[in-house]
């Protein structure tokens, strides 16, 4: 049973915005304490759990998880980070800047954080490349928002690693890729299986464009309160589920959070039956499930 369960939370990789910068629509604490996240990351190893999604945008996330591989000494994790050219910053100075901060000599994953930089610059691509063949990284490819950016990366035929994408019970519009993805051996790492903390907000908070959701929450409410599984849980399986992904990047605010999403993960009642009733409740409003419209 041990084996069984450590199976499923290595599906887990943790996401880290929130340890270096407030992000989250249902985030009220704002940035977690170095120290308190040194004690997640224990905890998240301990426990089988691998795998960090950071990046260069994520203010000092970077650098905090560096004072822990410091602190660490032995650390068993594939690090995935992402890099954009929003801030002026010659590209090819973002990777050894990260290296630094996260101090390793290699990443497991690196991606290009915005799909507009790679149309502006394609030679982004062929840098990675680079990265690639020396050894320095061993996945490459892209953090991408809209299906449109993928099927533009599809036609140029590129060999794509690793990609991360969003995906929840409201939003599945990459679900239809998945297969094709796989069967060209990329890894798919899938984000903001919560919405950022949007799937828990009560009716009564959600106004302006969120009312529009009301009856979306209310039969998630629903199927929660019948199956007798947190919203969490349904959320998490409902990723878990899906065959063709990889992993599930999932933030936290504190270390109990994570302990709940191992928990969530680990429990048996979910059911082929409740996969295709969240199926049904996907939209593909992008002003309400693309969380940069908000």
């Amino acid at each position: 049973m041990k084996q069984e369960k450590d199976s499923r939370v290595k599906k887990i990789a943790l996401g880290t915005a929130q340890f270096g910068s407030d992000y989250g629509i249902d985030n009220p604490r704002g940035k977690i304490p170095c120290d308190e996240v040194h004690d997640i990351l224990f905890f998240a190893l301990a426990n089988g759990i691998q795998t960090l999604d950071t990046a260069e945008g994520y203010g000092e996330s970077e650098s905090v998880i560096g004072q822990f591989v410091q602190k660490c000494k032995v650390c068993d994790l594939n690090i995935v980070s992402k890099f954009n050219t929003k801030d002026g910053t010659f590209w090819q100075n973002a990777f050894e800047n990260s290296l630094k901060l996260l101090n390793v000599n290699y990443l497991y994953g690196y991606l290009i954080h915005d799909f507009n930089d790679f149309v502006k610059d394609p030679s982004l691509w062929d840098y990675l490349y680079s990265l690639k063949e020396k050894g320095a990284v061993k996945k490459i490819g892209f953090s991408l928002y809209s299906p449109f950016q993928l099927e533009h990366l599809l036609a140029l035929n590129l060999k794509i690693d690793l990609l991360q994408v969003p995906y929840s019970i409201l939003d599945q519009r990459f679900a239809g890729y998945f297969e094709t993805l796989k069967q060209q051996g990329t890894e798919i790492h899938v984000r903001s299986i919560f919405l950022q903390g949007l799937l828990f907000k009560p009716l009564e908070k959600l106004q302006g464009k969120f009312a529009k959701i009301k009856d979306i929450i209310k039969s998630l409410q629903t199927i929660s309160k019948e199956s007798n599984l947190p919203i969490s849980s349904l959320c998490i399986n409902f990723a878990a589920l899906n065959p063709h992904i990889d992993k599930i990047v999932i933030g936290i605010n504190d270390l109990n959070q994570l302990k709940e999403n191992i928990a969530a993960l680990t429990l048996h009642k979910f059911s082929f039956r409740l996969y295709d009733a969240l199926s049904k409740l996907y939209i593909d409003d992008e002003q309400i499930i693309v969380p940069s419209n908000w």
